[in-house]
Formats: C-alpha cells, sequence, structure tokens
C-alpha cells in the first residue's frame, strides 16, 4: 500500500549482497576524491571494506594483502599504480587475479583502452550507479569463486594417460572424469554433466571425429565445447577433423601446467557463454525453458537417489498495480530484488528461475514440503518488509507462492501445474503466503 515516506527499515536494492556472506573490498583512494564516499555506501551494502591510498602513482598499502580480496576499486588515475601493487601481489598458482573495478570521469575510446590495458575488469562512470555496481560486484565475486572450478570429460582409449590427465586437473581443483570405453559415452555425458569434453581423435575402432558429429545429434550437448586431444598437428587435417562437430585442438605431448591453464581457461568461457544463453537478462536467474528442463531433471535425480525434493512456484502480489502507479523502471526494481532475495537466500544447490514476467520457479533438492513452507515464509517476510522508493513515495511488495513434492508426480509439468494450482489456493485466500499443493487444492 502507498504510505508517506519515513524512516527506512531497509533499503530492497539491499538484498544484492548475500546474506551473511561478509565479502572483502579494497577501495583506492585517491587526490580525485571520485572513490571518497564509496566505501561507507559500500559497507551499507554488506561488504567489508578497507581503504588503501595511492599518491603520487604509488600504492600505500600499509601490508595490506589483496590476495583474498573479491575485488579491488580505484579511479582510473590509479589503475597503473594499482596494476603494479596487483603485480607484486600474485594470487597462489592456477588462482585468477583479484578483478579491478575502475571508476572515471571520461568515456572516450583511449581512456577505456588504457584502462583495459592495465587489466581492469570493468570501467563504470563517475558517479557512479551504486546499484549498478553493487549488481557487477556480485557477478565479478561469483566468476571469482568459479575461477579455478570446472566439470571435464575425458574420453581416450589409453586409460592410463586419461586418468593421469584426470589426476593433474584434480589437483588444480577441477573435477574430471576419464571415459576409456566410446560406447559408454552418451550415457557418461548425460550422467557427468561436463562443462568441456576433451577427446581424443584416434579412439581404437572409433574416430572421435564421429563422436564428435554423433554428440551433435542430441540437442543437450549443441553448445558442449568439444576439444581434441591429439597428436595430430597437420593443420590441414585438423581443420577437417574440426568440421565434424568439435572447437578446437590441443597437441599432444602437452605439459601438465599447460593442460590446467587451458582447461581454466575454457571451462571459464563455456560458463560464460552458457550464462548468456541460459539466463534471464534482466534477473541472471534461469530462462523458462531451462528452470522446466531442471524441473524433470531433479524428478529423475530424486527418484533414482530415494530422496524429496520440492518445486515452489511464485508470483507478485499485484504486480500491475506496481507498474501502473510507480512505473515499469520501478516494476524492474521489484523483479531484481526478489531475484537476489531468492538467489542470496537459497543453496548453490538449488535451482531458480524467472518463469514469466513476475513470476519465479524455484527447484528445492534434498527437501521436505515442511521445511520448504518455513523457508519460503522466511523468505516472504523478508521481501514484504523492504522498501521501494519512487520520488516522495515509499511501498511495499509481497508474493504468493505454491509449493509442491516432486517424488508424487511422474513428469516436471504435472509438478509445475500442482504447485500452480496451489498458487491459485494462495491467491484466492487473500494472497501474501504459501501454500502447500494437496488433492483439493
Amino acid at each position: 500500500k502507498k504510505k508517506k515516506k519515513r524512516k527506512k527499515k531497509k533499503k530492497a536494492d539491499e538484498e544484492l549482497v548475500s546474506h551473511g556472506m561478509q565479502v572483502r573490498l579494497i577501495v583506492v583512494l585517491d587526490a580525485t576524491d571520485q572513490l571518497e564516499s564509496l566505501p561507507d555506501e559500500l559497507q551499507k551494502y554488506g561488504f567489508s571494506v578497507e581503504t588503501i591510498e595511492s599518491r603520487e602513482g604509488v600504492v600505500k598499502a600499509s601490508g595490506t594483502d589483496p590476495g583474498n580480496a573479491a575485488a579491488v576499486l580505484c579511479s582510473d588515475a590509479s589503475i597503473e599504480s594499482v596494476a603494479r601493487w596487483l603485480e607484486a601481489h600474485p594470487r597462489g598458482a592456477y588462482q585468477p587475479p583479484v578483478p579491478v573495478v575502475c571508476i572515471g570521469q571520461a568515456e572516450n575510446f583511449d581512456r577505456r583502452y588504457h584502462v583495459a590495458q592495465h587489466g581492469a575488469r570493468a570501467f563504470m562512470s563517475a558517479p557512479v550507479d551504486l546499484p549498478e555496481l553493487v549488481e557487477r560486484l556480485e557477478t565479478l565475486v561469483q566468476e571469482l569463486a568459479a575461477g579455478t572450478k570446472g566439470r571435464v570429460m575425458i574420453v581416450d582409449d589409453d586409460r592410463e594417460l586419461a586418468e593421469h590427465y584426470c589426476l593433474v586437473l584434480n589437483s588444480a581443483g577441477i573435477e574430471a572424469h576419464a571415459v576409456s570405453d566410446p560406447l559408454t559415452l552418451l550415457s557418461e555425458l548425460y550422467a557427468f554433466e561436463p562443462e568441456l569434453l576433451l577427446m581424443d581423435i584416434e579412439l581404437g575402432a572409433h574416430s572421435g571425429v564421429v563422436l564428435a558429429r554423433m554428440i551433435r545429434f542430441h540437442a543437450r550437448w549443441l553448445s558442449l565445447p568439444i576439444v581434441y586431444l591429439s597428436s595430430e598437428d597437420d593443420p590441414e587435417r585438423q581443420l577437417r577433423a574440426l568440421s565434424g562437430g568439435a572447437d578446437e585442438f590441443l597437441v599432444k605431448p602437452i605439459s601438465d601446467d599447460y593442460l590446467i591453464r587451458a582447461v581454466q581457461m575454457r571451462c571459464h568461457r563455456a560458463r560464460q557463454l552458457s550464462e548468456l544463453m541460459n539466463r534471464d537478462s534482466l534477473t541472471r536467474l534461469l530462462k523458462h525453458s531451462v528452470i522446466k528442463q531442471e524441473v524433470e531433471r531433479e524428478r529423475q535425480r530424486c527418484t533414482r537417489g530415494d530422496y524429496s525434493s520440492v518445486a515452489v512456484l511464485l508470483d507478485i502480489d499485484h504486480f500491475k498495480q506496481v507498474n501502473d502507479t510507480w512505473g515499469h523502471a520501478q516494476g524492474d526494481v521489484v523483479i531484481r530484488t526478489l531475484a537476489n532475495l531468492l538467489r542470496n537466500r537459497l543453496r548453490e544447490s538449488d535451482a531458480i528461475g524467472r518463469y514469466g514476467g513476475e513470476e519465479f520457479l524455484v527447484v528445492l533438492p534434498h527437501c521436505e514440503p515442511s521445511a520448504a513452507l518455513r523457508l519460503m515464509s522466511g523468505i516472504l517476510e523478508s521481501f514484504s518488509e523492504l522498501e521501494f522508493s519512487s520520488e516522495d513515495d515509499v511501498f511495499h511488495v509481497t508474493f504468493s507462492a505454491g509449493v509442491a513434492k516432486i517424488n508424487d508426480f511422474s513428469a516436471g509439468d504435472q509438478i509445475i501445474e500442482a504447485a500452480d494450482k496451489a498458487l491459485y489456493e494462495r491467491k484466492r485466500n487473500g494472497r501474501n503466503g504459501v501454500t502447500l499443493y494437496t488433492d483439493n487444492a
């Protein structure tokens, strides 16, 4: 309901930062004073912020170690000194560098090129849009956490060599799985779900080129990066092999160090492309088709594993009224805020998607319906307490949710339909609550 502005409890966009998670940032202050107010503002969002100074082209860090920082923020005037400082304090082996976010006045090509040349991962114009900055930082934090990870399947009929590659990659934090029998390749793909496939060209009686073409028969694997790991070094033969559906060649023999770095880079790029294809642009949640697939996959997993899982369908209450009263831009803020609240309050293993305009679909593995009801009720309470501001007005928003136990159904569409019926029942009973599906719903 609309009401006059009063003392704020908690700003809606403060939910952009993970609850209970102290993300460490380093802000470099200099004579430009462009970032002077930034530490206090970022602390309001829940970040742990340290400040250091850059004077006369030198970072005065007083022993500050940037190694475990999620990001360093500096002005474009300090980018060179910050780059030298970070270069003098490298992170551990195979660890990605600490990302630098640069804030400056100019947006011309030369200035941006200069900033990128010195390693910045992002450039934002001053005065900075704080919610946009926080969202960019959250993305960088997630990328940094996943920077050394990966899921790689290695297909090679030399079992000993394949196992060696697995050990090497595992030592760098990359999950690797070896397959030596091409006949099991498809079933292994669906079981392991790799981000990257490394495959030899010659696999006994089978051809890696033909196998790559066969893998592409399946829509599920059209975007899977396939890299040949082969002793073939003739460029013409490599091109012919790549025409079968693979993406790149790594030529044997290959050093352990090169293998790790090559796989890390390709896994990172694969994740970026997957994000673009599978994520909603406004919320960065899974798209409609992807979250629907996740419901069915979880149904199959919990059936095989004999455990309980839950699906939840949420709908923002009276969302049309929000758009009509405060405008579509504020409506987008409400949607994005709920998306970030869900992402920050749920587990990494949970799947969250934007199912429709103001609808969200959540999959909670290893979760009983009673626990899901408590969890979603707590999130609803937090969401309803957030204050959204528009000019001189403050307003609050709630949502309604329907919960369905995944194990009770034999198809993903049935699960979503049941959650939708429970959601409808909740709306019939006054909205602003969470309802569990029953046969009477």
